[in-house]
């Protein structure tokens, strides 16, 4: 004993005491009150010891076959044993471990007696959470793996209604998948726990419930949640009405009490991702539970950084509603509590922002922060996005003094240029020349440490300021502003440093003044303009390299842009400059935008479906503009926009702009702009008819309530209208959420692939195309259904099985896209360029035909399609991994078809690339042995007709470079050196000069062996050009075509060309996305060279912070492609953990490129299994690309083999036994959704308080009232006597009733004559004759107790569902029903 104190004394909680020699001898006096020849005091102690599970004394009675007496007089006589919260146990777990060495020789009775009454009641709560655990502890693989087989899933989630403990159990079963090799159950399970990892029931709910909170229908909100299958979700949900009712002032105390009693009915610590999801809506009405959620679910071993993030999340979003004192109290109760730094500077910034911090409160927040990057970091982004505020000038000054005094740290033009940010709108003309003088002093280190963008935008700044109140000081500035940018050598710097100027120059001296004396305006006009000509002759990518100017430029000199767009090399591109100089047009000041100039920009646009976007951007813009009369301005300009609603494709959108524009309609109108009743009736109608016409069923539900929600506030009417509509369209529905429909989706895209499996060795049969038509049509979209009975279809003919092909096709294809021509065009263009491959190779002629009703700008993307699959074989969207010189397996007739096809193609580079695979397929030695010469004479002609029949095209480059390209691939076996020397001069012809080294490269690719003199002539001027090219991005895109190119021809020159590029990405921040793709890119060309020298470049990247994200991306990349490497080497040494999981699915998507084209061989199926364990971690669709490359490459090696029958076949019943059970879970979700209408349209869901009994008794009344029919059944195991005013109540409202009664045994134990008990009671409180009751007493044996534990009163068509017994109901506890 002394010991013991000594221990606890030190701090050891008693419950953590080890074992001593000491601590035993204690336990064994303690241990003499048990009586040995007492059997069932044993085996309750053995229960307690070896099942860590808890149990109530009413359990362990039921188990033991005891009375609940019996049990608490073992309790009671046994000092060690404790009741906490209703449960039995030891009174430490050191006491627990001390009874398990005691009653080692009945463990494995213990946990074989457990496991056979679970398997006595296999669907009971308690068999459906722990079963599998127990025949775990027994390695009873085949058992586990039997139980978890079929509808486990689906019944685990009706009865224990969460995740958590299906999770863990279905875990426990792929261990035993793998412990027995049991391929198919192990892939089977680990599909099912992707599909659990993504199960999301809530996505549309939470559209519902917000439509109906709109309504004002707040008690069906409840009720919908109540209505979740899932505890989390109806938390989730339950929070979701909570944060909305903060609107209509405090939140009801029932609401709250039925959150907090949810809140205790979930197990927290297993919930995940979700947790963060749920709390971030539950901060809004109980923070505190919100805290609590966050730090019980993420586990302790796991990274700090995942609780810090969760808590930076929740604080956010609790910042993002309220802004009162209260909230700051609870930001500063949540700031102590994330212990990483960055995350706790992130949090700072953040806070910062959506906490309108003033002055004073910046430097109080800031000074908290060591580093003083992070301190001027934090300054500078709120001077950016605070630039007006009154007091910016003091956090400007602040900052500059940071600056200055820090001896180590001297800031760039970047730094300084967002400083200076509010310096134009400062108005104390004092202070502002003051700062104006520092900047100016500094402007000579300034200008050395660049960037120059940023020097020439902080000038600009200046001069904004200065003019307020010294013209012609700003007048000197801006003429040496000028002096600066024209000696930039960077053409793409210049002319963009220009643009900033020109627009600076509008703003300041709208007079004029600085053209009269210094002709700047004509100056800087005619400089940008050749400046903006030249970049156009030197690149290629015409849009990219002027992204910066459109943007800069749009709202100063839209006419200019609209020229320069004019100008661009490829029609795509002329497309997209003009949707950004419209987009960004728009985001001025509404006073500001003339329509009819964006109507003029909007006409020139080619592709309708960008037409499209402008028009809803518009719709948008005016929506979301506050002042009601400044849109009531503008408004009949705009229709010149508005009224193109109809040319929005995408269906859900247009619903959306169309309820934007009822918006407008009525704001208008409220301003004393009449809009007629018909154009309003016939808007409602169009918004009506476009939301039946969208195709998926899940997106049609989700808009249908968003539309429900925007409308609701101006025509409650109309909006209750629609949500009958939604509410009538649901009842037609299965699968109502995108992520069901998303997992259907990928489940029958691996059912296809696996299939393709059985069908060498003929091991299919006809119900497979059965069972695969039941769970195809269960997904709610033609187009969704269309894109995978194409994919069928293919593997089918691919695999000679023609006629089933076409079966196929006409029987389930054709009619869908018929289908969807008719309600979705937006829909049906995309599903036909996806589904063109399985139309031609069914029928050329009806395939091209349907192809010529797409734009004109996508009829291209459906001729691709089929070239490529004509080509590889491969399905559309399948990973495909070209390399120079590939040789593809086509038959003559095949390449005779890929000739017709390229007839219709308009894209030159897509036509050059098809000539290219096919001239590399028939030059080759392969090709050289499969076609005859004259076939391969036939091919060339046939493709020279073609080139010089397309090439080149007015819509796309207008000189002969593709055309150059083209005609030397198909002439490259047979020119001759004046040929050649002929079409290299041709291409001198050729004035631009990004255009004119892609020719050159590709002409030193194509060049034959015997000219390798020129070659090495072509290569040297080829790089000596990419070197001249004045911008940035075009070098680094070119560097990296000349190294993917010359990697095979000339490996030194592809490296030095990669390391240039390296070279000059460092001189990007990095942040660009075309520079980070560039650098995923130049890596991966660096790798496929050699892994060290991917290393090696890398290692240019020094550890300077400002380059931290490129270090950070190559480390990633480089990884990735380790992966990959590893996988395709059968190298992996998978952990199991969550770690790494999504780098292993990226890798397995590059990795199944190589499979397919031949670059890889296949893995043996023992090495697969991880991956499957693997990819059983994340959702399905991260882990889709995982869990095909297991498929895959067991396709692969084994379809022709004899293994097929015993791993191929079980692969595609593991994935279709998946799909359905995905299927069941979304039919239980359904079939406990309770019907959109309530019962006699009142509400059926009630939440009772303590001490509202009167409350439950009128509710009950009153559906019974409205419901009840000639037969009445009530279902309470504690039904007495004293519950007969329910049956007075029946008799009064219908008579002629039959009622029949189910209690228990046990609730009767005490009533010696139950029948003499009921007529006593009955003439207490009634004096008319009793009605017919049928009675019913049962009790399971041995103690009596209902088998049935809820509470139900049912009548035909309805019933009710009680939280607790009749007796109980509003009494002392809160309860629903």
């Amino acid at each position: 004993m002394a010991s013991i104190k000594r221990i606890l004394k030190s701090g050891v909680p008693f419950e953590d005491l080890e074992l001593t020699d000491e601590m035993i001898g204690y336990f064994e006096i303690e241990w003499e009150k048990v009586n040995d020849d007492d059997e069932e005091e044993k085996e309750l102690l053995a229960i307690l010891a070896h099942d860590r599970n808890g149990y109530s004394v009413e359990e362990l009675a039921e188990m033991m076959e005891i009375n609940e007496e019996q049990v608490n007089d073992i309790c009671g006589s046994l000092d060690f044993l404790t009741i906490k919260k209703g449960l039995v146990s030891f009174i430490s777990d050191s006491f627990r471990k001390f009874a398990v060495r005691k009653l080692i020789t009945m463990k494995e009775k213990i946990i074989n007696d457990q496991i056979r009454r679970m398997l006595e009641k296999p669907t009971t709560d308690r068999a459906l959470c722990l079963l599998p655990s127990y025949l775990e502890m027994t390695q009873r693989h085949e058992e586990i793996l039997a139980f978890t087989s079929e509808d486990f899933v689906a019944n685990a989630i009706g009865v224990t209604q969460s995740l958590c403990p299906i999770k863990k159990n279905i875990e426990i079963a792929i261990k035993a998948a793998s412990q027995v090799t049991r391929y198919g159950d192990l892939l089977k399970l680990g599909l099912e726990q992707c599909m659990i990892n993504q199960l999301d029931f809530v996505d549309v709910l939470s559209s519902e419930i917000e439509a109906q909170m709109s309504l004002g229908n707040h008690d069906r909100a409840i009720h919908l949640a109540n209505s979740c299958s899932l505890k989390e979700d109806r938390l989730h949900m339950l929070a979701i009405i909570a944060k909305s009712k903060i609107q209509d002032g405090p939140i009801p105390e029932s609401l709250l009490e039925q959150l907090r009693n949810m809140y205790s009915q979930i197990d927290v610590k297993d919930l995940g991702p979700k947790a963060v999801e749920i709390a971030e809506v539950l901060i809004h009405s109980c923070p505190n539970l919100a805290v609590e959620l966050i730090e019980k679910s993420i586990c302790e071993n796991e990274e700090t950084a995942s609780l810090d993030l969760a808590f930076t999340k929740l604080s956010l979003a609790a910042m993002e509603s309220n802004k009162d004192k209260h909230t700051e109290d609870f930001i500063d109760s949540i700031l102590p509590r994330i212990k990483n730094p960055d995350i706790k500077k992130f949090f700072q910034r953040a806070s910062i922002f959506l906490g309108e911090f003033s002055a004073s409160d910046i430097t109080r927040e800031v000074n908290k922060l060591d580093n003083i990057d992070d301190k001027l970091r934090l300054l500078r982004l709120w001077l950016i996005s605070n630039k007006k505020n009154d007091d910016a000038f003091q956090i400007v000054e602040y900052a500059l003094e940071l600056a200055i005094k820090t001896s180590d740290y001297v800031p760039d033009a970047k730094v300084l240029r967002e400083i200076a940010a509010p310096l134009p709108y400062i108005k104390d003309c004092h202070k502002s020349k003051q700062l104006l003088g520092y900047f100016d002093s500094q402007k000579l280190a300034i200008k050395k440490l660049g960037p120059t963008e940023d020097y020439i935008r902080l000038e600009l700044i200046c001069a904004r300021a200065e003019f307020t109140y010294d013209q012609e000081k700003v007048r000197n500035r801006m003429v040496e502003i000028y002096y600066e940018i024209a000696q930039i050598e960077d053409i793409g710097l210049r002319a963009l440093c220009l643009s900033k100027i020109s627009s600076t120059l509008d703003y300041i001296d709208k007079a004029k003044a600085l053209e009269k004396n210094e002709g700047l305006h004509s100056l800087i006009r005619d400089e940008l303009n050749d400046c903006l000509d030249k970049l156009l002759s030197v690149t290629a990518d015409h849009f990219i390299v002027t992204k910066s100017i459109i943007a800069s430029l749009a709202k100063s000199k839209f006419h200019l842009v609209l020229d320069m767009i004019g100008k661009m090399n490829v029609e795509y591109r002329r497309d997209n400059g003009l949707l950004l100089l419209l987009e960004t047009y728009l985001s001025q000041p509404l006073e500001r935008i003339d329509f009819q100039l964006m109507a003029d920009g909007f006409g020139r646009i080619a592709f309708q479906k960008l037409q499209g976007i402008v028009v809803f951007k518009t719709i948008q813009r005016l929506y979301h503009e506050k002042n009601s009369n400044l849109v009531k301005q503008v408004f009949e300009n705009a229709q010149v926009v508005l009224s193109q609603v109809n040319k929005i494709h995408n269906n859900d959108r247009k619903c959306e702009a169309l309820c934007y524009l009822y918006n407008i309609y009525d704001r208008v109108n409220h301003v004393d702009l009449c809009i007629s009743h018909d154009i309003l009736s016939g808007l409602k109608k169009n918004l009506c008819d476009t939301w039946e016409l969208i195709d998926a069923a899940w997106v049609k539900f989700d808009v249908g309530f968003k539309v429900i929600s925007c409308i609701a506030d101006i025509d409650k009417e109309f909006a209750q209208e629609f949500m009958e509509k939604v509410e009538d369209f649901r009842e037609s529905l299965d699968i109502k959420n995108y992520t069901t429909a998303f997992n259907l989706f990928l489940c029958n895209k691996l059912a296809i692939k696996a299939f393709n499996g059985l069908l060498d060795k003929n091991l299919d049969t006809r119900e497979d195309i059965g069972r695969l038509t039941l769970t195809i049509n269960s997904l709610p979209s033609s187009g969704e259904r269309a894109k995978l009975w194409a994919d069928l279809a293919l593997v089918l003919y691919r695999n000679g099985r023609i006629e089933a092909c076409k079966e196929i096709v006409n029987k389930k294809l054709r009619p869908l896209i018929d289908e969807v021509l008719d309600v979705d065009k937006g829909v049906s263009d995309e599903i036909i360029k996806q589904v063109s491959p399985a139309l031609y190779c069914t029928h050329h002629l009806t395939a091209m035909e349907l192809i010529d009703e797409l734009p004109l700008q996508e009829r291209d993307y459906a001729y691709a399609e089929i070239c490529d699959f004509l080509l590889t074989k491969l399905l559309p969207g399948d990973p495909k991994e070209y390399s120079e010189g590939q040789v593809f397996d086509v038959s003559y007739d095949e390449i005779l078809d890929l000739c017709e096809v390229l007839k219709n193609v308009e894209t030159d580079f897509l036509i050059f690339h098809y000539i290219k695979y096919i001239s590399d397929t028939i030059n080759s030695k392969y090709g050289q042995h499969r076609y005859s010469e004259q076939q391969r004479i036939n091919i060339a002609d046939k493709l020279k007709n073609v080139v010089n029949n397309k090439l080149p095209n007015p819509r796309f480059i207008r000189h002969d470079g593709w055309k150059i390209v083209s005609l030397a691939e198909l002439g490259r076996s047979h020119k001759s050196q004046r040929d050649w020397d002929d079409l290299i001069s041709s291409v001198e012809d050729i004035n631009n000069l990004a255009d004119k080294a892609f020719i050159l490269t590709k002409l030193a690719v194509i060049a034959p062996l015997k000219f390798t003199g020129e070659r090495d002539r072509l290569v040297r001027k080829t790089v000596e050009l990419v070197e001249n090219v004045p911008i940035l991005h075009e070098k680094i895109e070119h560097y990296e075509l000349i190294a993917d190119a010359f990697m095979s021809i000339d490996p030194l020159t592809s490296k030095r060309c990669i390391e240039a590029a390296i070279k000059d990405v460092l001189i990007d921040d990095g942040n660009n996305d075309d520079i980070m793709n560039s650098q995923k890119r130049l890596v991966d060309l660096a790798f496929k060279i050699s892994p060290d020298f991917a290393s090696h470049i890398a290692g240019f990247v020094d550890d300077d912070k400002a380059r931290k994200n490129i270090k950070r991306n190559f480390q990633n990349r480089i990884k990735i492609l380790e992966i990959k490497q590893e996988l395709m080497e059968q190298k992996v040494r998978v952990n199991h953990d969550d770690s790494g999981c999504y780098e292993y699915s990226k890798a397995a998507w590059m990795a199944l490129g190589s499979l397919y084209s031949g670059k890889c061989g296949t893995c043996d199926i023992n090495s697969l299994v991880n991956y499957i364990i693997l990819a059983s971690k994340m959702p399905l669709a991260e882990s889709y690309p995982l869990i095909l490359w297991v498929i895959e490459n067991a396709v692969v090696r084994f379809k022709r083999t004899d293994t097929a029958k015993t791993l191929l076949r079980p692969f595609f019943e593991a994935t279709l036994q998946a799909t359905f059970c995905l299927l069941r879970i979304a039919d239980y979700s359904i079939k406990n959704k309770v019907a959109p209408n309530c019962i006699g349209g009142k509400n059926t869901s009630l939440i009772l308080q303590p001490g509202e009994r009167q409350n439950a008794i009128q509710f009950i009344s009153g559906w019974l009232e409205e419901n009840l029919k000639e037969d009445l059944i009530i279902v309470d195991q504690y039904f007495g006597p004293n519950e007969l005013d329910l049956i007075k109540t029946i008799n009064s409202i219908q008579p002629g009733c039959r009622v029949m009664v189910l209690t228990s045994q046990k609730h009767h134990e005490r009533v010696k004559s139950p029948l003499e008990e009921y007529q006593n009671q009955w003439m207490k409180i009634s004096d008319v004759s009793p009605p017919d009751v049928e009675l019913v007493i049962i009790g399971v044996e041995g103690n009596g107790q209902s088998p049935i534990h809820d509470r139900w009163i049912l009548t035909k068509g309805g019933g009710l569902r009680l939280g607790t017994s009749l007796n109980s109901l509003g009494v002392t506890k809160i309860s629903e029903i």
